[in-house]
């Protein structure tokens, strides 16, 4: 019973899953378009990690959303596929949203900044079906400019229970424990 007990405690007090952060990122393109979106990962020093949940509008218009984006890395030699790099340093982008699956399927819209040494690009496709209101249903710019980037932090997971909650918590492992006494 004790053991029991023991086991019940340690549960109580380990995290059960590392939950994802919250940002929102925007471009601004040097027509004056703006891409701005969301994704969640996990804040890795200048990084963000494990990006998923993607979100991208074109001057307010929503032409990309999870679970139909793939978020893809670029290599040195401009193959589409692994893992995105996204940072809060602009200058150490390297990522393509897609609403598709690239290279097994083709893709119809993208949002991308490619920053390696044989690219610096930023580009933006929308597809078809958008209002042709917009000032640019095709968006790049030969020079990414660090600069017009920006990704900011705006939901972290609380990584400690509420200081609240932690006297209920108490009050019903020590009822379990007085019920698991009274039974032996």
């Amino acid at each position: 019973m004790r053991n029991t007990f023991l086991a019940a405690m340690l549960l109580a007090f380990l995290p059960l899953g590392a939950q994802a952060s919250t940002f929102n990122f925007s471009y601004t393109f040097q027509s004056g378009d703006v891409v701005t979106g969301s994704l969640s990962g996990d804040k890795n020093g200048d990084y963000v990690d494990n990006v998923g949940n993607v979100k991208v509008s074109l001057n307010g218009t929503q032409f990309l959303a999870a679970p139909e984006v793939w978020p893809l890395g670029v290599d040195e030699n401009g193959t589409i596929g692994g893992v995105p790099t996204v940072s809060f340093n602009g200058a150490l982008n390297n990522f393509f949203f897609s609403n598709a699956d690239f290279p097994a399927k083709p893709f119809s819209s993208y949002f991308a900044i490619i920053n390696n040494s044989m690219f610096n690009v930023a580009q933006a496709m929308t597809p078809n079906s958008l209002p042709t209101d917009l000032n640019c249903p095709f968006c790049t710019e030969g020079t990414f400019n660090p600069q017009r980037w920006s990704l900011e932090e705006v939901q972290s997971p609380s990584a400690v229970p509420l200081p609240a909650a932690l006297p209920l918590m108490l009050s019903g492992l020590g009822m379990l424990g007085f019920a698991t006494r009274r039974k032996s």
